[in-house]
């Protein structure tokens, strides 16, 4: 796939990838998950599905061991790894205000929303 166009990348469908390791050829096996329902409808939940495989691939005796795990990018369709996360994280802007969850937790304690809650 070297020099092409990942935009191109079949969704879901293996690609075999040869490298050369120190003048030893690896083979690895690339491949995405598709949006076919099965609770794949998502990208986070097909996200979830590869990060976890790639958690336990490697404790499950005999199990083909998993190398790394990625992402596409949105710009350029480039590839990044993530195999080395443990917790993600979202970065937003600050509002004045205090954590959404205090209401829900006020909500359910009184049974009862006011002005703001509507």
């Amino acid at each position: 796939m070297v020099g092409k166009d990942l935009k191109g990348f079949g969704y879901g469908v293996p690609y075999i990838i040869e490298l050369d390791v120190g003048g030893e050829v690896k083979r690895v096996v690339l491949q995405s998950m598709r949006s076919e329902g099965f609770g794949h409808d998502h990208f986070s939940d097909r996200a979830s599905i590869l990060l976890w495989q790639h958690s336990v691939f490697n404790k499950l005796p005999r199990h083909v061991r998993s190398v790394d795990v990625g992402a596409f990018t949105v710009d350029d369709g480039g590839l990044k790894s993530l195999g080395d996360c443990g917790e993600f994280f979202i970065v937003t802007e600050f509002a004045d205000g205090r954590l959404y969850h205090l209401d829900l937790d006020r909500i359910k304690q009184n049974g009862q929303l006011n002005e703001l809650d509507e």
